[in-house]
């Protein structure tokens, strides 16, 4: 069979620790990789959410851990409550 020498991921899972193993399986040939390193990726614009038409007070049922603009007219920040 033939020898993996390289691997590009096309969409990043999550719950991976160090040193899983992780098996592919093609065609009735499997291969087995290992994590050896695990990066925590930023968040990118194209990630973002758009909320629209909004109005002070409004209660959005979301969480976020980023705020990459506030341009809204419905204020300035975002306000969470502690749900601990």
């Amino acid at each position: 069979g033939g020898v993996i020498t390289a691997v590009v991921i096309n969409a990043a899972g999550s719950g991976y620790k160090l040193n899983d193993t992780v098996t592919i399986a093609t065609g009735g040939v499997n291969a087995t990789l290992t994590i050896d390193g695990i990066r925590s990726l930023l968040p990118v614009v194209g990630d973002g959410v758009l909320f629209q038409n909004l109005n002070n007070g409004d209660v959005l049922p979301v969480k976020v851990d980023y705020v990459l603009n506030t341009s809204t007219t419905a204020g300035d920040f975002v306000v969470m409550r502690d749900e601990s």
